[in-house]
């Protein structure tokens, strides 16, 4: 049996399974307060594309597996009653999803047909934060400032095609990084009548 096909169908079949084991360990001394997390996370990602079999995407009827270790890591310290400082490192792996195996074109946007090549993306993500906290439960004034740095790695680079109605979707497999920080400030108060 073999099913009518044109650019504009899609049948993919997308499984995902994931096993994981999550271990956290706190410690508390007297003011201060460590969280260590080390999950290790088991990825299975099954594909069949049961209309497009003959395109060339790399997800093509696959059985995908990876293993990522996922690490994060917390301290805090109570300088006093009403003042705390903490800090935290996380690093983080991800597989794409569903919506970077279709090779038939989708409506995205208003106007905008798209489709992909069918590569899957991989990202890898650390994080930095640092912040300082006041909070007086008693006059209900809060506030909490802080600075954090993050870094992400992608194996993929896309572009666009532009095709009239459509566009079509390539992917390049450069690894490219993205980085930044931030600071902020927030407070807030509890007004009673």
């Amino acid at each position: 049996f073999t099913k009518a096909t044109d650019s504009l169908s899609n049948d993919l079949h997308w499984n995902t399974y994931q096993w994981y084991i999550n271990p956290d360990y706190t410690y508390t001394w007297d003011k201060l307060r460590t969280t260590v997390s080390l999950p290790l996370v088991y990825n299975y990602l099954q594909t069949r594309d049961l209309i497009h079999e003959t395109s060339q995407s790399a997800l093509q009827n696959k059985n995908i597996s990876r293993l990522f270790f996922n690490p994060s890591f917390t301290i805090r310290y109570e300088l006093n009653l009403f003042w705390n400082l903490s800090a935290s490192a996380r690093y983080n792996n991800k597989l794409g999803d569903i919506e970077n195996g279709f090779t038939g074109y989708v409506m995205q946007l208003y106007r905008n047909l798209a489709r992909n090549d069918g590569q899957l993306p991989q990202e890898e993500k650390q994080s930095y934060n640092i912040s300082l906290g006041y909070r007086h439960p008693l006059h209900a004034i809060f506030f909490n400032m802080g600075s954090s740095y993050f870094r992400n790695k992608m194996n993929l680079l896309y572009g666009y095609d532009d095709q009239g109605m459509g566009s079509g979707r390539n992917t390049d497999n450069t690894i490219n990084i993205a980085d930044g920080c931030s600071a902020y400030f927030r407070s807030s108060k509890v007004i009673d009548k």
